[in-house]
């Protein structure tokens, strides 16, 4: 179940105009013609869901004319333009603890483009999550600290997931973190990333060993595989592994990216097919990258799928 601290789980068509600043007679008009996912209650009345809704919203690119009626948190344009600021804010409410607050901020973003999940990660989430690093190794805070802001943005994360569901499963990708690696926060980012991007992600979770990747592209046959490297345990080992897991894959015509804290510790030959990803950003390139190819590939009607109609964005 998605967990949404303290936000509106269903909207009527009434609140959703009023939020979005648009006539309710619009909103029930998308809803008629299977643009907007709604249900009726029993006495005939239409329902929104909350995320259905947020991923209209971002998939069509309307904006939020008053953010608080469904819950969540203004941004502002001095935190979008200075992701510092947005920093700074995501550290003091990591510290205290105040998941529902969070969450009202980056589902903001989010949805208003403010920030891509890309640039969400590698800038102000990365930069809380290490300055709480290092506060508590410095004896300034307990390590719970630490602790209880990740198991927050794991909460988080799942909102993120149900926001950046991709509209089809056209393409797919498979990945997780390496053996021994037990950070859960990175490859569950590089999931959202990918589903940001077009792409259905089947996230393995923590200490995959190498052969389950192999195992899992052979079910499920995706275009690209991402490998998560937050702590490598056995240097001679994982790249030996890792090295043949990359050839095998692009054996079978299956691009992969390895990229983490750690992948600096690995020894994969420069020859090899795979990807060698810094942050969130490059890995958003390449899916971008296979996103493009396959567009081309399987034609405008593919492409209609794979992201919004224009028409979606003028709707009045």
């Amino acid at each position: 179940m998605i967990s949404t601290f303290g936000i509106k789980r269903s909207l009527s068509p009434r609140e959703l105009a009023r939020a979005i600043g648009a006539s309710e007679s619009s909103v029930k008009r998308w809803i008629d013609a299977g643009r907007l996912p709604a249900r009726r209650t029993s006495g005939g009345h239409r329902r929104i869901e909350l995320m259905p809704a947020l991923r209209f919203l971002r998939e069509t690119g309307r904006g939020l004319d008053n953010a608080s009626l469904l819950g969540l948190s203004s941004v502002s344009e001095q935190e979008v333009d200075d992701p510092g600021r947005l920093a700074e804010r995501v550290f003091r409410l990591l510290c205290a603890g105040n998941g529902e607050e969070l969450s009202r901020v980056l589902l903001t973003a989010l949805v208003t483009r403010a920030m891509e999940p890309a640039a969400l990660f590698d800038g102000p989430l990365r930069s809380a999550m290490a300055r709480i690093g290092r506060h508590w190794e410095e004896g300034h805070q307990s390590i719970y600290i630490e602790h209880r802001a990740t198991q927050i943005l794991l909460r988080v994360m799942d909102q993120i997931d149900a926001l950046c569901e991709p509209p089809s499963d056209e393409l797919v990708a498979v990945g997780g973190s390496i053996d021994g690696d037990q950070s859960a926060l990175p490859t569950r980012m590089a999931a959202a990333v990918l589903a940001s991007e077009g792409i259905h992600s089947v996230n393995l979770g923590t200490d995959t060993p190498a052969t389950a990747f192999l195992e899992a592209a052979e079910q499920i046959r995706p275009q690209l595989v991402w490998i998560s490297v937050s702590y490598v345990s056995d240097v001679a080992r994982q790249s030996e592994d890792l090295t043949r897991v990359v050839e095998q894959l692009a054996e079978r015509g299956i691009s992969s990216i390895l990229g983490g804290r750690e992948v600096h510790r690995l020894r994969i030959p420069v020859e090899s097919k795979a990807h060698l990803g810094r942050n969130m950003q490059e890995l958003a390139a390449v899916a971008h990258q296979l996103r493009t190819a396959a567009e081309d590939s399987f034609g405008e009607t593919t492409r209609q799928r794979l992201r919004p109609a224009a028409s979606d964005r003028e709707l009045q």
